[in-house]
């Protein structure tokens, strides 16, 4: 027994060791990813409907979300990826099935009805980058049961992906198998160093016969060969068309029900290829093969010896093959460029009596049949209604219509019998993708704005609209960075603002993860360019809340080129705020940059739960770019500075009164009753009180640039950072009470709740130092404890018990890598303990 208790102590007490020892080593590294991995974000470049039309799925960052078309509601949301989604289908094998790809090749099956994931397929190339996931049309559960279909099961068991741009490769989800069909195009393609060919997008017929590629400029066709269990790689044929010199964009689509394929260019012409299987069907010798070697033909032809690398040079070389017996021989050799212009395709002949009836088709060269049927043979079509690139196009699924957009901000429906268009526009920013569901009862648009819009196709009306964080991450001119990146509600701890849409911000709520309203700051609608220099538009720079959250600040800021304006060397305000312009190379030298900045005052109505503008400010400070906005923590009274003007500004409410007088113009003339009559009227009105702003008092420092402000806990005194100068100031009469000087610049300061303690960051000297204002010495420097390369950002935590923030930031790895110099660190630290809590590794 005594053994016995001393084994069990003995245990006991390794076993206490390896709690002591799990427990630092989860202090040291990350046990959980952030939450901002969690949260939908922003919505992807993709949406499907399920085949009863009832679902719409869409993915954001690692999830799946499934969203009920007839209320917009996410219904679920399906976990399990480790990487960034890019891809969704429907099974082809079974369409109550749902197939997602992730960037690192993984393949995960769900059963999107019961939210579990029936099968994984892992990725057979590491390290490799995935995309553009493609399968033909599901099968029925009635179909796939027949004895008849077992012939057809095959084709329906692969997937099409792309990977790294550069290879095309089948993933059969029954046996996992993954079959090359293009391997390395580099390799097989003659391409400069300046433009490298790769694949953009991938399409497939519905009973996946077909197998279409769109590159830079050109256009690939694949024949696929199936037989019983596999694809046979051996039995390929490939055409390709080639442009000449204009970019295709990555839109395609095939036609549902006929021989047709749809791509669009990035000068908005859709070109839409008939017939294109008679490139096959033909002979084996007419098969256009641009990675195998042409096979001679020995039949007599005069072209059997060479080979034809476009589809033009082919069709040039087969005119007569396809030329009427009554033709003339002047008209044998044609070659008609598609879409050389914009609005006017060119057609280059010898004879030039039937160039009209060639404008816009490719050869529309016809051959009579015994039977007196005219066979009309690679028929290309141009459609010409947008002015930019074609980033969507698609087919409705009886093939009556097709859907495109684009730049414009417009759905254009066009009959395809009758060339006649519908359009819904002002759909609210570029059109990214469209998906039509299978009942053509409903559209799901997506736009660069952050939406999808779902359309009744009956109506032509937007009938429901899901809304993701709209920062404008998508749309043009792009902003890699804002001057600040969201706003805290004190009304709501679970809603914040963030700068949205062109002249907007949104309210988004990140408990149920969507978004609450959206503000619109100037009324201007979204319009689509007309040249190649972007448009300047305004773009929410500032927003802050008072402390009770009834009054709102926003700043917007546009960036324009005027040869009236003064060249201003300010750069937005450090924090990217301003938007580049594309093309504007031709403007620098004889126009300045002009910063357009507006402030404005915003009062909360609780009748209406809305906020109602009160005030606006058109430059505060000059020319100059806001660099922040502080509210004091009693009154109704802020202070905005800029960082490239030493004067910093305090702003504060004003009640006016206004009586409200009658109209006693009209009759000069009166008696004295009607004289007491009057005043006594005057005197029994009621007056009208008026709310505005105005600027109180206006301080600096020397000549020395405002970098960063803060009130104190009690809005007694004014902590103002100039140049490398802390001063404290009296908030009351703006006088300057003591000055502490700093080893470099000080970017932001924050104060801590009900505890005399200053937070400042130091981005040059990488440190983040907490002041104690009692004794006024510093308190703790981050920089002792913590190896920082940079610091990127810093947030307090709201905690009445502790006093706990988050520094965002970048470490010195000695161990040495690249891996290791990039990464990013979020740092969780207690101010009155001196000790770092917890650190987690972001990811990249």
């Amino acid at each position: 027994q005594r053994s016995k208790k001393k084994k069990r102590m003995a245990s006991d007490s390794t076993n206490s060791n390896a709690i002591a020892t799990t427990t630092t080593t989860k202090d040291a590294t990350p046990s959980y990813a952030p939450v901002c991995h969690q949260m939908r974000g922003f919505i992807a470049e993709q949406a499907i409907f399920s085949h009863d039309s009832s679902l719409l799925f869409l993915y954001s960052a690692n999830n799946i979300y499934i969203h009920s078309v007839q209320t917009g509601e996410c219904i679920c949301c399906l976990k399990g990826h480790l990487a960034r989604v890019v891809s969704l289908v429907i099974n082809p094998c079974n369409h109550l099935q749902l197939v997602s790809m992730d960037e690192r090749g993984t393949i995960k099956i769900w059963d999107y009805l019961r939210s579990k994931c029936v099968d994984s397929i892992a990725a057979k190339h590491s390290g490799q980058q995935y995309a553009s996931l493609t399968a033909c049309k599901a099968m029925s559960a009635s179909s796939s049961s027949s004895a008849s279909a077992s012939h057809s099961l095959s084709r329906h068991s692969y997937v099409y992906c792309l990977l790294n741009q550069q290879h095309i490769v089948a993933i059969n989800l029954r046996t996992k198998h993954v079959t090359p069909i293009i391997h390395d195009i580099g390799k097989h393609k003659q391409c400069s160093k300046n433009e490298a060919e790769s694949f953009q997008n991938l399409a497939i017929t519905a009973n996946g016969d077909y197998l279409a590629a769109i590159m830079q400029k050109e256009l690939i066709l694949i024949r696929m060969a199936y037989n019983e269990t596999d694809i046979v790689v051996s039995n390929l044929e490939i055409v390709s068309y080639r442009t000449r010199g204009w970019r295709l964009a990555s839109s395609l689509a095939f036609h549902p029900g006929n021989e047709c394929i749809a791509f669009g260019d990035q000068r908005g012409g859709i070109h839409l290829w008939h017939d294109f299987v008679s490139m096959f069907s033909k002979s084996p010798q007419a098969a256009l093969s641009i990675f195998t070697p042409h096979r001679s033909n020995n039949n007599g032809n005069s072209n059997s010896n060479k080979q034809w690398h476009t589809l033009s040079e082919y069709l040039s070389s087969t005119n007569n093959d396809h030329m009427d017996t009554d033709t003339d021989d002047s008209e044998t050799e044609t070659e008609t460029e598609t879409a050389s212009d914009a609005t006017k395709p060119k057609s280059r002949t010898k004879n030039t009596k039937n160039t009209k009836n060639t404008r816009k088709t490719m050869t529309s060269k016809t051959k009579k049949k015994k039977g007196g049927t005219t066979e009309h043979r690679y028929l290309l079509k141009q459609i010409h209604w947008h002015s930019h690139m074609i980033s969507s196009v698609a087919f409705t699924t009886d093939g009556a219509y097709m859907l495109s957009g684009g730049e414009e901000s417009v759905l254009v429906m066009t009959q395809l019998e009758t060339q006649r268009h519908q359009f819904l526009p002002r759909l609210g920013g570029a059109i990214s993708f469209i998906a039509v569901s299978p009942d053509e009862v409903k559209f799901a648009v997506g736009v660069d704005s952050n939406k999808i819009r779902i359309v009744d196709s009956i109506n032509n009306k937007i009938v429901k609209t899901l809304d993701g964080i709209a920062v404008c991450h998508r749309m043009r001119p792009r902003l890699d960075a804002f001057h600040q990146r969201y706003a805290a509600n004190p009304r709501n701890h679970h809603c914040y603002v963030l700068p949205s849409t062109p002249g907007t911000v949104q309210f988004y709520d990140l408990q149920k993860d969507r978004s609450r309203g959206v503000l619109e700051c100037v009324q201007y609608p979204i319009v689509s360019r007309t040249q190649e220099r972007e448009m300047a538009r305004y773009v929410a720079q500032l927003m802050q809340f008072n402390a009770n959250g009834t009054r709102l600040i926003t700043v917007l800021k546009r960036t324009v080129h005027s040869i009236l304006g003064v060249d201003d060397d300010d750069d937005g305000g450090g924090g990217g705020g301003g938007a580049k312009e594309d093309g504007g190379d031709d403007m620098e030298c004889t126009e300045n940059t002009v910063h357009l900045i507006t402030l404005q005052i915003w009062h909360y109505d609780a009748s209406t739960d809305e906020f109602v503008l009160n005030t606006r400010v058109d430059s505060p400070h000059g020319g100059h770019s806001l660099g922040g906005i502080v509210f004091h923590p009693q009154k109704n009274r802020f202070l905005t500075f800029a960082r490239h003007d030493h004067n910093f500004r305090i702003w504060e409410e004003c009640h006016v009164t206004t009586h409200l007088k009658p109209d006693t113009t009209t009759d000069t003339t009166t008696s004295s009753e009607e004289q007491r009559g009057i005043d006594k009227m005057l005197s029994a009105y009621t007056h009208k009180k008026h709310t505005s702003w105005k600027s109180l008092m206006a301080g600096y420092y020397h000549r020395d640039a405002v970098t960063a402000a803060q009130y104190s806990n009690d809005g007694t005194i004014l902590f103002v950072a100039a140049g490398n100068m802390l001063t404290l100031w009296n908030s009351h009469n703006l006088m300057l009470l003591k000055k502490i000087a700093q080893s470099t610049r000080i970017q932001a300061m924050h104060s801590f709740h009900d505890l005399p303690y200053l937070l400042t960051v130091q981005r040059e000297a990488r440190d983040v130092v907490i002041w104690d204002l009692v004794q006024f010495k510093q308190h703790w420097s981050l920089k002792t404890t913590l190896a920082m390369r940079s610091v990127l950002d810093v947030l307090l935590i709201p905690s009445r018990s502790r006093c706990l923030f988050l520094v965002a930031c970048q470490l010195q790895e000695s161990s040495g890598g690249d891996d290791d110099k990039e990464s990013k660190y979020l740092c969780l630290c207690d101010m009155q303990n001196k000790h770092i809590i917890h650190r987690w590794r972001l990811p990249h």
